[in-house]
């Protein structure tokens, strides 16, 4: 058989029984695999929300479009069209009420038409008042009353007042409609326009009301002012004023004196109505000065003055009427041109300024004021003297209203459109778009630039054509937006009304019929029909025809041609690394173009490919990299198109996300990720700023995983961690919590000694943010006593010179919590750092002993043989800080003994040794001044009682006779010349050898008199008595006598000679030398007596009530009149004795009782006893304030859980308070209040995320707070 060649689809040689097999290509039919279907919303889902219609067809190459209720929809930020493949979908924006209807899918391939049809049914809500009227509202009279509320949707209203309808009335009324909100405005509200008032929405029986009240708030009482007054002298000056309203609280005032309401021969005060007066009679220079009213409380001054002269007034103010900001003019003339005058205005004295301009020109006087202001309107006044003249300053209100109105603006598409309008006045306008009100965004800009308003449409679309409006006042301004006339590449519009809504209208073309597409959009609203015809060309020039029914209208659509543009523009572009990238855009002329990238221009290479297919532009990059990214534009010279080109990296996927971390301040935080691919670099983010390796922030790879480590964390640090690889995105939550605030080192107790320093220490977990040292309840302040130190987490108070009032309690709170010890003064730890030493002196020198003590301040006493010494002629005693000195001067042998030096309950001793010296005068002779025939007797004292010792007569011995006795009495030298002659006259001298001592004798025959005698004197023991005399010589010798007792010098007893003045000195005066005093010089004598009287003692400070808190430390003193004072103190009656509780001190006068660790039954009478004295005080004890032995703790609970703050207190019979966020939490279903012995409660019952907040216990003096954390 002969083999035929075979063919492409012949199948070869076929057995002879079967026709040969042949394919055919059959049509796909076209078809909904899958029909629209109806929605249903509910009005309250539907608002904000979205309806999407969606179909599956066959084949995916036939073309989709969408109608509602037989109009065509146009793709639009409302209606959304989405084709994917099979899958066509029509996405609802925003779904309205308007929006409910009859949506059809038309379906569309080569002359075949296919259709679906679904309903879109939103089910209304009842109508509400989402904000109700104000149940009450209170406004003051002559303001305007505002009432508004808002409705869920738009309906009309009805504003009744007392069941009345109220209508808008222009001053009185205005009612208002924004949106979805209603107003009424009440202008000058007066006591009519009190009531209730209601607002009713139309056609139902919803409303809402509210009850309105008019106060009247009187700013100023006087309605005519009163005035200062110039009268002639005895003349009588009236002032008058004029007031608001009646009212009994009236007051006349001169100066700050009041004015007696009833007549004087001065005054009277006068009332008629509401007018009130004041006169003053017979003015005289005494009534010059200021005067003034006072009516409520609220004073109003006048002036009085006096002169001979007086002002005739030649031409009176004016009433002037001018609008805001101009310029208003006074003028007025008085008889006198060189008398000064005074302006006011609404009772204010003006005073030049640049605003206001004050001249006089002869009598001549004149007020400008510029710009006037609306509260400047009220009574002009000028006053010279008794010449007043006033006028009214009315000022108007500028009219509100348009100076330059909108005008209609007519802009192309995607432009930016300006509307601009000018107010006579600055006010705030609403613009508007037909009922909506415009607020800024990215599609409108509001500017107002002083009285000039402008509104700016950016990017203009067709969907921004319709009128705006600037409203202001009630008043509107109004413009339409147009497009401008066409061109070639730009888009047509027709447009016609018809008598009657929902017709079905047929567009044609040359009479062939359009239907929506890319270029063509069909809409229709009410009876207005509409055709838009995009990106025109030439070919489209042509008749359009509009056929309804039996009617049809016409027009030329006219092209006229325009510049080269792109037809079909660039699109952005995503591609993923190494793939290649192709773009491609159309012009409408086949001209040459130039291709650029972020503005530099591009040149074809071995990765760049440009090329030109007809109208078709196209750019070509091969293995597309990161560096790719950028925008690309396509440039013809008339018209541009871009795109931009992103270049994503390849997929890589989370395989284990990120997680959140929680940790403390300072603590490390650890963060890990694990991705598909190796070999990726991410990005670590925190709270949105880059994180790159230091010392506190670690990024480690390790294959897939990738590890963030972020060290020594800090509160600022908490919010989002994100990772980013690639495409891979993970992020979780970094939070930082601060360390909960806890004692390492609490306070504890300090014993210290009196006058020591106390210091107490404590540490903390972490610094806090406030804390404070308190002394009791007191806070503690830095000064001379406290010093307190932070450094860190340590923190130390310091107390120096410790007294027993410091013995209390010390705490240290840091933020809610707290620590507390105690002060225990134990008494000055008193020392003797040098003590007493022994002193060897021989006689007639000086012993000094010096004693140093540990403490400043310190009293002593100082004894000799137990006896107290006094600062006397010879002992002195000082201190110098810590330093006290015992200086005894002209030591003699009987001054050996032991001496000692007391100070609080301690004590020093050493001895005093006199050596005996060669024998001395102890007592000096004294020149003697004799009368004749009178015995002379010279006396001295010697250091020795066995010392030999000679008398002399100007140089010669004296030997015994009759005349003269030589006597020894003890150290005693006695020297007699029993009847003294003038042959006696000279110097005697007693000499021991190894001292001598001289007088001089004269032996007068004058009488000596007494000029000033003795006088007695009355003295307390132990004070010091001074007696004093004069006679009628100098150098005469005297010689005093107590009790009859001769007296001599001793440290108890001073005697002075100055010239005819002789004194005698007592010191540490007894009860038992109380006598009789005489002094005797020649023949001069003279007595007297001395009484010395019992010590009583005195109180010059008595106790004080002292009110601690229990286990504090309770400190009474006292100051008596004397030192050395036994005393005895009782607590209750019961009489105390010193122990660890009780310490009792004398310093000097002062007598001190500290009761350290007081009880609450410590409280009662607390006195102190000497002899028969008494004083007495009451001891108070509080209980100590409720603490926090243990605080609240954070806790965290899981939704729905029941959560347990627990704390405890002090004491078992504490109340506290708990607080949620500040607010107090009673007992209710939701929390319960627990109190079992010191332990403190709250449970919180069904937690919510609600319920986490801030809980805090308070028992009034102290306070402790958690925060409940809900997950």
């Amino acid at each position: 058989a002969e083999r035929r060649k075979l063919r492409p689809g012949s199948g070869g040689e076929k057995p002879p029984e079967e026709p040969p097999f042949t394919y055919q290509l059959k049509a796909v039919p076209l078809k909904f695999v899958k029909e629209m279907k109806d929605i249903v919303l509910k009005e309250a889902e539907s608002v904000g929300s979205s309806a999407i219609f969606e179909v599956l067809i066959s084949p995916s190459t036939a073309i989709t479009s969408w109608m509602k209720d037989g109009s065509n929809i146009r793709e639009s930020p409302k209606h959304k069209f989405i084709a994917d493949g099979k899958d066509r979908k029509l996405h609802i924006i925003d779904v309205q009420l308007s929006d409910a209807g009859e949506y059809t899918c038309v379906l569309r391939l080569g002359n075949k038409e296919k259709t679906s049809t679904a309903k879109l049914i939103v089910e209304e809500l009842p109508v509400r008042f989402v904000k109700t009227l104000e149940e009450e509202v209170t406004v003051v009279k002559t303001q305007p009353l505002y009432l508004t509320c808002e409705l869920n949707k738009e309906r009309n209203v009805v504003w009744r007042k007392d069941g009345k309808i109220i209508k808008a009335k222009p001053g009185k009324f205005a009612l208002g409609v924004i949106g979805l909100a209603h107003s009424l405005t009440v202008n000058d509200s007066d006591d009519a326009d009190a009531g209730t008032y209601t607002v009713t929405v139309e056609d139902s029986e919803l409303s809402c009301s509210s009850c309105v009240k008019v106060v009247e708030v009187i700013r100023d009482w006087l309605v005519k002012p009163i005035r200062d007054q110039h009268v002639k002298p005895k003349g009588t000056a009236t002032f008058s004023c004029d007031i608001v309203k009646d009212t009994p609280n009236i007051k006349w005032f001169r100066g700050d004196e009041e004015i007696p309401a009833e007549p004087t021969d001065k005054t009277e005060i006068l009332r008629e109505g509401n007018k009130i007066f004041l006169k003053i009679k017979n003015a005289g220079p005494a009534d010059v000065g200021e005067y003034a009213v006072e009516v409520e409380g609220r004073r109003y001054p006048a002036k009085l003055t006096l002169g001979e002269r007086e002002v005739q007034l030649l031409k009176p103010l004016e009433d002037v009427t001018v609008y805001e900001k101009e310029t208003a003019n006074f003028d007025t003339e008085i008889s006198e041109d060189d008398i000064p005058g005074e302006w006011k205005l609404k009772g204010e004295i003006l005073r030049p300024s640049p605003t206001c301009e004050i001249k006089a020109e002869g009598g001549k006087r004149f007020l400008t004021l510029h710009k006037v202001k609306l509260d400047q309107a009220g009574e002009v006044l000028y006053q010279a003297l008794n010449a007043v003249t006033t006028a009214i300053l009315t000022v108007k209100e500028i009219e509100l209203d348009f100076a330059v109105p909108l005008k209609d603006v007519t802009v192309p598409e995607k432009r930016q459109a300006r509307f601009e309008c000018v107010l006579t006045r600055e006010a705030n306008v609403i613009w508007s778009k037909g009922t909506d009100i415009l607020k800024i965004g990215e599609k409108f800009d509001i500017i107002a630039d002083g009285k000039k308003h402008i509104l700016v449409i950016n990017d203009s679309q067709f969907d921004d054509e319709g009128e705006y409006t600037a409203e202001v006042d009630g008043k509107k301004s109004t413009a339409r937006l147009f497009d401008q006339t066409v061109k070639e590449g730009e888009t047509a519009h027709f447009q016609f009304e018809l008598s009657h809504e929902d017709m079905l209208v047929k567009w044609f073309k040359n009479d062939k019929r359009l239907h929506t597409s890319r270029t063509v959009l069909i809409t229709s609203e009410g009876k207005v029909h509409k055709l838009e015809m995009r990106e025109v060309t030439l070919d489209d020039i042509s008749e359009i025809k509009a056929v309804v029914k039996d009617l049809s209208t016409q027009a030329n659509l006219k092209v006229l041609e325009a510049d080269p543009y792109f037809t079909v523009k660039l699109q952005d572009y995503s591609a993923v690394e190494k793939d290649d990238i192709t773009l491609a855009c159309e012009l409408s002329k086949d001209v040459p173009v130039k291709w650029y990238k972020d503005g530099e221009e591009l040149i074809a290479s071995n990765r760049i490919s440009i090329k030109t297919d007809g109208l078709r532009r196209i750019l070509k990059i091969k293995k597309a990299a990161e560096s790719d990214k950028g925008v690309y534009e396509c440039d013809c010279g008339t018209d541009k198109t871009s795109a931009n080109i992103s270049v994503e990296s390849r997929l890589i996927k989370v395989e284990r996300p990120l997680y959140g971390v929680e940790v403390f301040v300072g603590e490390t935080a650890r963060f890990e990720i694990e991705i598909s691919e190796p070999d990726v670099h991410p990005v670590w983010k925190l709270k949105g700023e880059t994180l790159t390796p230091s010392p506190d922030c670690e990024i480690l790879e390790d294959g897939k995983k990738h590890i963030l480590v972020l060290h020594n964390c800090k509160l600022d640090m908490t919010g989002e961690v994100s990772f980013q690889a690639a495409n891979a995105k993970s992020a979780a939550n970094l939070k930082v919590k601060e360390l909960p605030l806890i004692f390492i080192t609490p306070l504890s107790d300090v014993k210290v000694f009196e006058k020591d320093e106390a210091k107490f220490e404590c540490e903390v977990s972490r610094e806090p943010k406030t804390f404070r040292w308190l002394k009791g309840t007191e806070e503690i302040t830095p000064d001379e006593k406290f010093e307190i130190i932070s450094d860190g987490t340590k923190h130390a108070l310091i107390i120096k010179s410790v007294a027993f009032e410091d013995e209390v309690k010390y705490t240290f709170e840091a933020e809610d919590k707290r620590t507390s010890a105690k002060l225990i003064i134990e008494g000055i730890r008193l020392k003797f750092i040098t003590p007493l030493k022994d002193v060897t002196k021989k006689e007639r020198e000086t012993a000094e002993f010096t004693v140093e003590l540990s403490h400043e301040n310190i009293t002593v006493v100082w004894f000799k043989n137990d006896q107290r010494l006094h600062t006397s002629k010879v002992v002195s005693m000082t201190d110098d800080g810590k330093f006290h000195t015992l200086k005894i001067k002209d030591l003699t042998i009987d001054d050996t003994s032991q001496i000692k030096v007391e100070a609080m309950g301690k004590s020093s001793e050493a001895k005093l040794t006199v050596l005996e010296g060669d024998p001395y005068f102890t007592g000096k002779l004294q020149d003697y001044t004799a009368v004749e025939k009178d015995e002379v007797i010279l006396q001295c004292e010697i250091s020795k009682a066995d010392a030999p010792v000679k008398w002399m007569k100007d140089g010669k011995p004296i030997t015994a006779s009759k005349n003269v006795v030589i006597k020894a009495d003890g150290k005693k030298r006695i020297l007699i010349l029993k009847k003294a002659l003038k042959k006696d006259i000279g110097q005697y001298t007693c000499d021991c050898g190894t001292d001598q001592t001289s007088a001089k004798l004269d032996i007068e025959d004058r009488d000596i008199e007494i000029i000033r005698p003795l006088y007695s004197v009355e003295v307390i023991e132990t004070e010091t008595a001074r007696f004093d005399i004069e006679i009628s010589e100098e150098g005469v010798h005297g010689n005093w006598k107590l009790k009859g007792e001769p007296l001599t010098e001793s440290a108890e007893c001073e005697i002075k000679e100055e010239g005819k003045k002789h004194f005698l000195t007592l010191y540490n005066v007894r009860l038992d030398q109380a006598g009789g005093v005489d002094f005797q010089a020649a023949n001069a004598k003279s007595g007297a007596h001395l009484r010395v009287k019992p010590r009583v003692i005195g109180l010059l400070r008595p106790l004080k009530d002292v009110t601690v808190t229990a286990g504090e430390s309770a400190t009474f003193d006292c100051e008596l009149s004397y030192e050395g004072i036994p005393v005895e103190w009782f607590l209750k009656g019961k009489k105390l004795e010193p122990s660890d509780q009780v310490v009792t001190r004398a310093e000097g006068r002062v007598h001190t009782l500290v009761l350290r660790d007081v009880k609450l039954t410590d409280a009662g009478e607390v006195s102190l006893t000497a002899k028969d004295f008494r004083t007495q005080a009451n001891l108070f004890v509080k209980e100590p304030p409720v603490e926090f032995t243990k605080p609240l703790e954070d806790q965290t609970v899981e939704e729905e859980a029941t959560a347990v703050l627990e704390c405890e207190v002090s004491r078992e019979n504490a109340k506290v308070k708990w607080f949620k966020n500040g607010e107090e939490i009673h007992k209710s279903k939701k929390y319960d209040i627990i109190s079992d012995g010191r332990v403190r409660k709250l449970i919180i019952h069904g937690c919510t995320l609600d319920d986490a907040k801030t809980y805090a216990c308070d028992a009034k003096d102290f306070k402790t707070s958690c925060f409940l954390n809900v997950e």
